[in-house]
């Protein structure tokens, strides 16, 4: 658990709390991070570098460390009394159940990255008391970002991103890109083919 507050759907309730003014503060910012993180990554993809197994097994490159904390710094000079969780290296944070917590994982996809696969990205979110208000994947190889703002349209590059309206899950078309080495394993893999 990411917050110590419950996450729920109520984006009414977010609204009131936030303005336009500071959701477009935190949507630069968190562009700011995107920014950071593929300079770095960029610098190392498709290089030799030292590969490093974490506590679980999966791996750590120092593209992965440098990114978190070239985003760490930004975060800590634009919020400071804002939380950060990073994949690489956890709390990062005076206040863990601060009201905002920014949820960091620089390169969601090692192994492609490792492999020269442009099949990874960087992962941002900002939390407001358990709740996500900002999102952003990018992809600083491809170029390609999406960015999702509680109450706002999701944008890819800047562009409205359109989808198709489905009133049952089972209508809808779902793509994900899964490495099953370690992924969904016993009870994980049973929910995942339970998946409709």
């Amino acid at each position: 658990m990411i917050s110590n507050s419950m996450p729920s759907n109520h984006a009414d309730s977010l609204q009131l709390a936030l303005n336009d003014d500071q959701l477009d503060r935190f949507a630069e910012v968190g562009n700011k991070l995107a920014d950071a993180a593929g300079e770095v990554i960029r610098k190392y993809f498709r290089k030799k570098v030292e590969i490093l197994d974490k506590e679980d097994l999966s791996p750590v490159t120092i593209a992965d460390q440098a990114a978190e904390e070239a985003m760490v710094s930004i975060i800590l000079e634009s919020f400071p009394s804002h939380a950060i969780f990073g994949e690489e290296n956890g709390w990062r944070c005076k206040d863990k159940f601060a009201d905002y917590v920014w949820v960091l994982d620089p390169i969601d996809g090692t192994k492609s990255f490792i492999t020269g696969k442009p099949l990874f990205g960087t992962l941002i979110a900002l939390l407001y008391r358990g709740k996500p208000i900002l999102g952003i994947i990018d992809q600083p190889v491809l170029g390609e970002r999406w960015i999702g703002i509680s109450g706002r349209k999701t944008t890819l590059n800047g562009e409205e991103v359109i989808t198709r309206s489905c009133a049952k899950l089972s209508q809808a078309y779902l793509y994900v890109f899964l490495v099953f080495d370690y992924v969904f394993i016993g009870k994980r893999e049973g929910e995942w083919l339970g998946c409709e």
